[in-house]
């Protein structure tokens, strides 16, 4: 015989590759995706199956039963109530370490969830700031060119008399026209 036909799931399994060895922190739901005509297949997706209460009871149940079972048919052993504790001591460690798993896992995923609660906050403030920080440039701006529109009234006479200080007039002119424009268009955006 070369394949051995797994007590917990029904698989056929190579009697080289029975049982899998190393400890057992996981239980991996899979999703497979096709690489097309007789090329197989390939992992798509993989997630931990510990938070399926349902899937986690079925499994231990099964394993008790192959532990009871196994227990009972050992030659040299009494196959009463000394087998069935040892198998239920057996199943509340690995529920316990089960149990640790998964509040470890709770854990780390409630502190992932704090620093990003943190990091969300860091941002509002910091948009709020920004918020008011160009809420307090835009009222200096609108000031500053209504402080300017006289002086640059005045400017144009100047500017009429000395021609080199027509093309320092006209830019000044245009530069505030620009911010007038940018103003006028945050002004209507928001």
């Amino acid at each position: 015989m070369s394949h051995v036909a797994c007590p917990l799931c029904g698989c056929s399994v190579p009697q080289g590759r029975f049982p899998l060895e190393g400890p057992v922190d996981d239980i991996s739901l899979l999703e497979f995706r096709g690489l097309g005509r007789r090329k197989g297949f390939e992992v798509k997706a993989r997630r931990s199956a510990l938070d399926d209460s349902t899937l986690c009871e079925k499994i231990a149940l099964r394993a008790m039963e192959i532990s009871r079972f196994l227990m009972a048919d050992v030659p040299g052993r009494t196959s009463g109530t000394e087998a069935e504790l040892e198998v239920l001591r057996a199943d509340l460690s690995e529920t316990e370490r089960m149990n640790q798993a998964l509040k470890r896992r709770v854990a780390a995923e409630a502190g992932q969830r704090r620093g990003r609660d943190r990091e969300i906050k860091q941002l509002r403030e910091a948009a709020t700031e920004a918020e008011r920080m160009f809420s307090s440039l835009e009222s200096s701006a609108r000031s500053l060119l209504a402080s300017l529109g006289p002086v640059l009234d005045k400017c144009e006479y100047v500017a009429m008399d000395d021609p080199t200080f027509a093309d320092d007039y006209q830019e000044a002119v245009d530069r505030m026209e620009t911010v007038r424009s940018v103003l006028s268009q945050d002004s209507n955006e928001t």
